[in-house]
């Protein structure tokens, strides 16, 4: 036997000591990456509506959004097209019971009525709050 050579012993306790901090490492990850895809989709949502608020002023054609609880998707359409369709599932889920729309001015933006559009995500509830005036929008965590 060598001197200088690593038992299996040795050998076995760095395996395992390396083993068990990958694994305290990987499984907190998984929980990082589902509440980033929130996030990601949170913001993919916001920038899909201030997208359709701009095509309204600057197409002259009032633009329909609506959140539509049955295929748990977000779209936005005019008279004439189709704009977008954000599928929010299997990482956001609305909690509303039925159609939500809201139709963005052609003249400055502004937005029909107000209302809360609630969600469930994966690690925690959100309100979408749209208000009155110049179709201000929020995004709040319960």
């Amino acid at each position: 036997m060598k001197p200088n050579a690593f038992t299996l012993l040795e050998m076995l306790l760095v395996l395992s000591i390396s083993l068990a901090m990958i694994s305290l490492t990987i499984f907190p990850l998984t929980n990082s990456l589902s509440v980033f895809n929130e996030k990601l989709l949170l913001e993919e949502m916001k920038a899909s509506i201030y997208y359709a608020q701009l095509y309204a002023i600057t197409s002259s054609q009032d633009t329909t959004i609506s959140f539509t609880p049955t295929d748990n998707k977000l779209s936005a359409s005019t008279v004439n097209n189709t704009l977008f369709t954000v599928p929010l599932s299997p990482i956001i889920k609305l909690n509303q019971k039925k159609v939500e729309n809201f139709r963005f001015s052609s003249l400055d933006g502004s937005i029909n009525r107000f209302t809360t559009i609630h969600f469930t995500g994966t690690s925690k509830n959100y309100k979408l709050i749209f208000q009155i005036g110049k179709g201000r929008f929020r995004f709040e965590k319960d």
